[in-house]
């Protein structure tokens, strides 16, 4: 996938594959060709690789995708991030037609063919829902790991009844994380980003992730803020005589006339109660933020119970106010595999011995002998901000060259170094190539 190259030779090959696609036929064609190219500089699996991803980027435009974000191939290495979304429908399937180095580039040539896709979309009479591609069709999953910590609660008064709150949040969303396949969450529940959350923006937070990434041997930092716990609505209840009052507005008790008949009374209580989050997603190689989204539900019902209900327990989901929260919880899952489900698994080289490297990462987050992964050589002295602020937008990396497995362990990879262009040292990033 190549949005920018800055070696002439490649844009024109590039060029060409494009326009040989669009030769083959009209752009709801079943079938048509494409060709990707790579420099061969960092060795010939990050080349073809590359190739791949520039085909498949080809592809993708030429059936009206647009970039996301980019891979970007030059004369002094690589840089990537994030995914191309399609139109419409997931991604077709393809065959490598012809692949090998001419002229000093890696060139691979792919057919598609989304008849299938086509089928199956007319016979169903409707178009294929937009989704992300990750052109990793396939490909097993891999554990991303993805530390969760402090949630900051901006209005403490508003929750009286739900001690731990703080750090019940990042734990719950930890323990779902871990659920699915490509995650491995981790909670680090006391460890908080910011020192003000009244003030704080998640870019604050950007270096303490950076090292929490570097510690936790983490790839995604979660943080966040408990923004509103508030009653939003009440009713008048009946109840007994010195049963607990939770919930109950002391200033709405009756005390009219009969108020104390047979031991009764009439009481305004909590009916309707807001659960809104704060959810921050943080790339842990480079401190950037990958996602600032607020996410809400209204519970109705029983939502303060006349006993506090501790926080993450059986009993506390199964209330109407555990439910809505619950169902925060979820959504916040699905936003962080949404965000990252398109960035490649990476893990970080711990040590370096000759040819051989060590890996923070082995069988437990799915890798297996004989795993070809490309390593990376960042430069954090050169944080890439926006213009004008100074938000971070990512680190600038070299590709150095690739890394095959020869022995995994549960939790340590030891892998032999191929075709490097430069020295691999400790702390130098490697990403997953998928077989394909």
């Amino acid at each position: 996938m190549v949005a920018t190259m800055t070696t002439s030779r490649l844009v024109r090959r590039a060029a060409l594959g494009a326009a040989f696609a669009l030769l083959l036929g009209p752009a709801g064609a079943a079938r048509y060709t494409v060709t990707g190219a790579a420099p061969v500089d960092a060795g010939p699996v990050a080349a073809r690789e590359m190739a791949l991803r520039d085909a498949e980027y080809q592809a993708a435009v030429f059936k009206g995708a647009h970039l996301q974000s980019s891979q970007r191939l030059d004369n002094a290495g690589s840089s990537e991030s994030g995914r191309l979304q399609p139109d419409a429908g997931p991604a077709p399937t393809y065959r490598v037609l012809r692949e090998g180095v001419r002229n000093g580039l890696y060139e691979v040539t792919l057919e598609i063919d989304d008849a299938p896709l086509s089928a199956t979309a007319a016979s169903r009479g409707r178009t294929p829902a937009p989704g992300p591609v990750c052109n990793e069709a396939g490909a097993r999953p891999l554990k991303r790991r993805v530390i969760a910590t402090y949630f900051h609660l901006l209005r403490s008064a508003q929750a009286p009844d739900l001690p731990g709150l703080g750090t019940g949040v990042p734990a719950e969303l930890a323990r779902r994380l871990s659920l699915r396949p490509a995650f491995s969450g981790l909670s680090a529940a006391t460890l908080a980003l910011v020192a003000d959350p009244q003030q704080a923006e998640p870019l604050e937070g950007a270096e303490t992730v950076r090292e929490i990434g570097r510690r936790e041997d983490a790839q995604f930092v979660v943080a966040g803020r408990v923004i509103d716990t508030s009653v939003t609505g009440r009713r008048m209840r009946p109840v007994w005589f010195g049963s607990p009052a939770n919930g109950v507005d002391p200033s709405a008790r009756y005390e009219g006339p009969f108020a104390g008949l047979l031991g009764t009374g009439v009481q305004n209580q909590a009916s309707e109660r807001q659960f809104e989050i704060e959810l921050w997603i943080y790339d842990a190689f480079t401190g950037a933020v990958l996602a600032n989204d607020r996410l809400a539900e209204t519970a109705r019902g029983e939502v303060m119970p006349a006993r506090p209900l501790a926080f993450g327990t059986q009993a506390f989901w199964n209330s109407d106010y555990g439910r809505a929260v619950s169902t925060v919880m979820d959504r916040a899952v699905t936003r962080l595999a949404e965000t990252t489900g398109c960035i490649p698994f990476a893990a970080r080289v711990a040590r370096v011995e000759q040819r051989r490297v060590y890996l923070n990462a082995g069988g437990l987050d799915g890798l297996e002998v004989g795993d070809r992964l490309l390593v990376y050589k960042p430069r954090p002295a050169t944080m890439i901000r926006s213009a004008g602020n100074t938000r971070a937008l990512g680190v600038p990396e070299t590709l150095v060259g690739d890394v095959e497995l020869v022995q995994v362990q549960p939790k340590l990879s030891i892998g032999v170094v191929n075709n490097a262009r430069l020295a691999v040292e400790a702390g130098d990033h490697v990403r997953f190539v998928p077989r394909r």
